[in-house]
């Protein structure tokens, strides 16, 4: 298992290739390709569905509840306001700046890095499902075009607490947290 140090400095390598790489909602698929990367170098099988992507954890046993970690990688474009480059990431004074590095970047890349600190645990009293959901800034269609393989989900982790991934509808608790390791060991 990965020390949680090696996890946050992959973590913000990957946050700052996200924040290079232009996601403008329904333009996603250069960052799916750094997200399916992600899973490929911590030897994670994902799905994915246009730039949806999920992954379930090593041990999924349907019986138990899910546990949902989900934030999504599209953009807006970005405002006349910019004072820096919005595809630099630029770091200073411990604070990372660029396009979607707060929306939703950090967000997503904590909870990926969370899900591979647990994705081979035998023992969690849950199921982890990561999902890095495409097309939020604009209406996110996946969330009305699945027609739900997936199993039922009764808790929802979503940094940025907006909206019900497909088939969820009504089985699901919403949470916005700061998610830390400790929270779900």
């Amino acid at each position: 298992m990965k020390s949680i140090e090696i996890l946050t400095q992959e973590a913000i390598a990957l946050l700052k290739a996200l924040i290079e790489t232009p996601s403008f909602s329904s333009e996603e698929d250069q960052t799916a390709l750094l997200i399916e990367n992600w899973f490929k170098q911590n030897n994670i099988p994902f799905e994915r569905e246009n730039n949806n992507i999920w992954a379930f954890n090593k041990h999924f046993d349907k019986p138990k509840p899910t546990l949902l970690l989900n934030s999504h990688h599209d953009t807006v474009k970005p405002n006349q306001g910019y004072t820096n480059d919005p595809f630099e990431a630029i770091l200073k004074d411990g604070k990372l700046f660029g396009l979607g590095s707060n929306d939703a970047g950090g967000c997503l890349v904590s909870l990926l890095a969370t899900f591979v600190h647990f994705y081979s645990n035998e023992n969690l009293p849950y199921n982890i499902v990561m999902v890095a959901s495409a097309e939020e800034e604009r209406f996110l269609p996946w969330e009305w075009s699945c027609s739900s393989p997936h199993p039922r989900i009764q808790f929802w982790q979503n940094c940025v607490g907006r909206r019900c991934p497909a088939g969820v509808k009504n089985n699901f608790v919403t949470a916005c947290v700061s998610m830390k390791y400790s929270t779900i060991s």
